[in-house]
């Protein structure tokens, strides 16, 4: 005898598909999301040159609550001069191993005059990178949701998640 709740075969492919589709539309609006913020941050901000300073060392801890590893990574800080002549330095929050920049190497920058602080890298992965993942996540995820319930209805099982939520046995609807 199985459980109520107990999922298999096309019961798991409708759960597995649904959850996939779901958080391949969450996926997709965090692209948009990001992709129209830096949209927005791009046409208000202003470009200048910087010098890189250092490569600061960031230690960064993966899957810690399982005895994860500790990966090395170096955030590249830049030192500028805004329009108004102020002198700025900024770490970058966009950090990779091996540095992207060499010490003393000339960089362009985007920045806000009312927030210099907001300075980034004028570069494709620091403007660009995260909107990237997301839209990458939501294309696989809702990729791999698209084929399951398609190949699901082909094979004549409804595809109302509904279902999942009703104690019975996994026979065809």
């Amino acid at each position: 005898m199985t459980h109520p709740m107990s999922l298999r075969g096309w019961k798991a492919q409708l759960l597995i598909g649904t959850i996939a589709l779901l958080n391949g539309a969450g996926f997709l609006l965090c692209a948009a999301v990001t992709c129209t913020h830096e949209f927005l941050f791009l046409r208000r901000s202003d470009a200048t040159y910087g010098i890189v300073q250092a490569n600061v060392l960031r230690h960064t801890e993966i899957d810690a609550e399982v005895g994860g590893t500790t990966v090395d990574l170096y955030c590249p800080q830049f030192f500028f001069t805004d329009d108004d002549g102020g002198s700025r330095t900024f770490t970058s929050s966009t950090c990779v191993n091996p540095p992207t920049y060499a010490v003393g190497q000339r960089i362009r920058i985007r920045y806000l005059r009312s927030h210099p602080e907001s300075a980034q890298a004028d570069s494709f992965g620091a403007m660009w990178g995260i909107s990237l993942g997301f839209g990458i996540a939501a294309l696989l995820l809702l990729s791999v949701g698209a084929v399951l319930l398609l190949r699901l209805r082909s094979q004549g099982h409804p595809l109302d998640p509904r279902i999942l939520l009703e104690p019975g046995n996994d026979s065809r609807a």
